[in-house]
């Protein structure tokens, strides 16, 4: 829930956007999107959608998480930004876990993967390939081997994806017969 606050009248003047958000009235959110380089941009644009109530549009606040999970050196910003969304999906979720996944730090995973399961959103083969590869980075073999359950039970172990990251977590694990297993029982390999 957000509190309504008066916002200063420099926040929505178009000086308070970056000189490429010059046009902002006229373009799309996804132009604004596409037109910030910075986490400072990102942080511009997000104040300019608070001031404009578009910030609690789910759609909107998965691009703030996606592009601050690329702009930013460290997951803070768009956990920040994921934690004030009171609506959530699917998507928003693999967003994070991916942002964290590519950034670390890895062992958050496990736990937001867990998370996930608890708010009562299901992983799909979007969520395990990066699920998998950190519990292989923070050799989590038995949350691994969990997360293989799942994929099973999901009915996604032929997804090519999941395959070669339970391949990658076995090996890395000293797993070796296992990776062999996984590797042998692919359709397709790449």
């Amino acid at each position: 829930m957000y509190v309504t606050r008066r916002i200063p009248a420099h926040f929505s003047s178009p000086t308070f956007l970056p000189a490429s958000f010059a046009n902002y009235g006229r373009l799309r959110c996804s132009n604004l999107f596409k037109s910030c380089s910075s986490i400072c941009d990102l942080k511009r644009l997000h104040a300019y959608l608070l001031t404009q109530g578009l910030a609690s549009s789910l759609h909107l606040a998965t691009k703030l998480v996606s592009l601050a999970s690329a702009l930013s050196p460290t997951m803070e910003y768009a956990r920040k930004l994921f934690e004030l969304m009171a609506d959530r999906d699917s998507f928003l979720w693999n967003t994070l876990i991916r942002g964290y996944a590519t950034i670390g730090p890895c062992e958050e995973v496990p736990g937001l993967y867990k998370e996930m399961h608890l708010a009562g959103f299901s992983p799909d083969y979007y969520t395990f390939p990066f699920v998998v590869r950190s519990c292989a980075v923070v050799s989590a073999i038995r949350e691994g081997k969990q997360v293989h359950c799942s994929i099973v039970k999901n009915g996604l172990d032929s997804n090519i994806f999941a395959q070669g990251s339970l391949i990658t977590l076995y090996s890395q694990s000293g797993e070796i017969s296992d990776a062999e297993l996984g590797f042998g029982e692919m359709d397709e390999r790449v």
